[in-house]
């Protein structure tokens, strides 16, 4: 995510959650907690990071009146993994026509080879609407 996103009153913004493995990764699942006082979440779209493979994409369940989307995930189907950098999502958002500040909170990160999870580190962003 990135760190500060400057939106307007009422715009439609994506923000893109980016994964950089540090080992080749098979799936990915998490969630995401905002401040559904200032915006609301209106779509979660498929990253590029497992482009050219066959894909099970869970989009999750986007609860705007608790700021939450939950049960993200994807994974490849069959033996395949990735060790390139890519955006996992895409989640679209309109801001409200408050000011302020929101955390943009990803939580139960989960990244997987074959086989295991793998160690990760993440980085929260935040969203200012004026």
């Amino acid at each position: 995510m990135p760190e500060t996103t400057n939106v307007s009153h009422s715009e439609d913004f994506d923000v893109c959650v980016y994964c950089e493995p540090i080992q080749p990764i098979k799936a990915f699942e998490f969630e995401v907690e905002f401040n559904s006082t200032l915006m609301e979440a209106n779509l979660v779209t498929q990253g590029s990071i497992f482009d050219g493979y066959s894909v099970f994409f869970n989009e999750g369940i986007i609860d705007n009146v608790n700021g939450t989307i939950k049960q993200v995930y994807g994974l490849t189907i069959g033996l395949f993994n990735t060790s390139d950098n890519g955006t996992l999502v895409s989640i679209n958002f309109t801001s409200k026509c408050e000011n302020g500040t929101s955390a943009l909170e990803i939580n139960g990160v989960g990244l997987t080879n074959e086989t295991m999870y793998i160690p990760v580190y993440t980085r929260n962003g935040i969203v200012v609407v004026s």
